[in-house]
């Protein structure tokens, strides 16, 4: 049986679900831009490859973010935290 230690509350898990999902879901539309010569490129329309590019791979930090937060990580902590500020000021 774990102890109420060991734990996580559920809005750990909705955290990391969140985060989980949206990468996953970042990779796969930025992937289909990038390497897929379909409707998806199509719709994009204009873009600029470097934001692009720099979506795409942020798709796999989300994911390692939230696996890391599932692992009780202290740099997926720390680096989540050390982003808040710069998110509210834009």
């Amino acid at each position: 049986m774990k102890s109420l230690q060991a734990r996580r509350p559920p809005v750990i898990w909705i955290a990391v679900l969140l985060a989980v999902a949206f990468g996953l879901l970042t990779i796969k539309s930025g992937g289909s831009v990038l390497f897929v010569d379909g409707v998806a490129r199509q719709n994009a329309g204009n873009y600029v490859p470097f934001v692009l590019w720099f979506n795409f791979l942020a798709g796999f930090a989300y994911v390692a973010a939230g696996l890391g937060v599932l692992g009780r990580q202290r740099w997926a902590a720390q680096r989540g935290v050390a982003k808040l500020p710069l998110i509210t000021i834009l």
